[in-house]
């Protein structure tokens, strides 16, 4: 995301925030007339438990690393590796004899990639019985998430759906509220719900602004899969988002040919698109 859309993205969260703070200032005296003093409590309570509530529920599907970040990653692997790990991050537990099987792997073929990707620091291993448990640190959700995506009928995809339409649900009804508090100078009733709503939408709009350094931490656990040096070229590509060849060489220390080389290799993978751009290249990340 360039600067430019970072800072319109941070303007209509102010903008939004702006009026679900004016709005509540007028829920507030609305509901201290019908309640009296005791709104002094429990409007800031609700306001506050609504915002961190509409903030963790967002927060739980984003926890996990982005599954077109990770498949992309996953790619640049022999195909054995990628199998593996592709199972380790849908499942994020599993045994090792039920990942022999899931895979079609050998035994002892698993054995080398789970020691591998062990050196990385990327799966927790634990010896039970006759086989060994693999907890992967890369998986698909948090637990959380995880938990509630468990329930009957509720699949990843549904429930971002019901999330968004809640959220944009809330941020409706703060602004028609806003219409009645400086148009109709009155608030909506029931105030105290919308009052709710508004606050839990803002929660989870915030966090997800927030998003992309939610976003970096994971991705940095994800390019541990790859061979240093692609994990530096990549790196760089995907923090700049667009840069050229040259700068690469020189920011990696990398030599030329190596870079070239990588630079071929995540093309044909999909990873980057590779433009002429006078005696270099521009580089831009898909990911």
């Amino acid at each position: 995301m360039d600067s430019k859309k970072r800072l319109m993205i941070v303007v209509a969260l102010l903008i939004a925030t702006a009026i679900t703070v004016f709005t509540s200032v007028e829920h507030h005296r609305h509901i201290a007339e019908e309640y009296g003093q005791i709104a002094n409590l429990f409007v800031p309570l609700i306001a506050t438990s609504s915002f961190i509530l509409g903030a963790a529920i967002s927060l739980a599907f984003q926890w996990g690393i982005d599954v077109i970040q990770f498949e992309k990653v996953a790619k640049l692997l022999p195909d054995n590796e990628s199998a593996v790990l592709k199972v380790l991050f849908n499942r994020r537990t599993i045994t090792q004899t039920d990942l022999a099987s899931e895979t079609g792997l050998s035994r002892l073929m698993i054995s080398r990639i789970l020691a591998r990707i062990e050196e990385k620091g990327l799966i927790n291993k634990k010896t039970t019985n006759s086989t060994n448990t693999i907890e992967s640190r890369i998986y698909r959700t948090h637990p959380t998430a995880q938990t509630f995506l468990r329930l009957p009928g509720l699949s990843e995809e549904r429930a971002i759906v019901i999330t968004a339409v809640v959220f944009l649900f809330g941020i409706s009804f703060s602004l028609l509220n806003s219409f009645h508090v400086i148009v109709l100078e009155h608030p909506l009733e029931p105030s105290l719900y919308l009052l709710a709503i508004e606050f839990f939408a803002l929660g989870g709009l915030t966090n997800f602004i927030v998003r992309k350094r939610i976003s970096e931490v994971q991705f940095e656990k994800t390019l541990n899969i790859l061979p240093p040096d692609e994990k530096e070229v990549l790196k760089a590509i995907y923090l700049k988002k667009t840069t050229t060849q040259s700068e690469l060489v020189e920011k990696s220390g990398i030599y030329k040919m190596k870079v070239s080389r990588i630079i071929q290799k995540f093309e044909q993978k999909g990873v980057i698109e590779k433009r002429p751009y006078g005696y270099t290249n521009r580089i831009i990340s898909k990911i």
